[in-house]
């Protein structure tokens, strides 16, 4: 760490920081070791998200023409998810797109079909979630009871 910070920094991570994380960690597990029916929720939650993923794709398909292409949009969508997880950019942005359409020309999808399908596809799902996100964002300033509260530096 001192080669990176050129000696600022020796140490990045406090002991008692990273034993607090991991006894949370511990204790979270233990928890879920007693109550196996704790994870019932988010899991179908997680079903139903990718449900309501993978249709998006194929509702995109379906007014292009292409209904049947849900297989590849399956196989696809599986393969991104996980290239999007490992890519530094927000929501797996760039990779994830080149992941679908390279599996989905892979496995029998026309080009143009494969590209049109998932750019128009992520523009509304990301588009729908920055829009979505601004509508809870601005609700939650609203909201705030200190948000005509304005004070100057010099106390007036």
């Amino acid at each position: 760490m001192r080669k990176i910070s050129r000696g600022k920094k020796r140490k990045i991570l406090k002991d008692d920081t990273v034993s607090k994380f991991f006894g949370d960690l511990r204790g979270d597990y233990l928890h879920m070791q007693q109550n196996k029916r704790i994870l019932w929720k988010p899991a179908i939650w997680g079903a139903f998200y990718s449900f309501l993923e993978l249709a998006t794709y194929w509702v995109v398909a379906c007014s292009l023409g292409h209904p049947e292409i849900l297989p590849q949009i399956m196989i696809a969508e599986g393969v991104a998810s996980v290239v999007g997880t490992v890519m530094v950019t927000p929501g797996g942005l760039g990779g994830y797109e080149g992941a679908m359409v390279l599996i989905m020309v892979a496995t029998g999808v026309a080009p143009s079909v494969a590209m049109i399908t998932v750019i128009v596809t992520r523009i509304c799902v990301l588009l729908g979630t920055v829009l979505s996100g601004w509508g809870f964002y601005q609700h939650a300033l609203m909201s705030r009871s200190d948000k005509f509260k304005v004070e100057s530096k010099n106390g007036k």
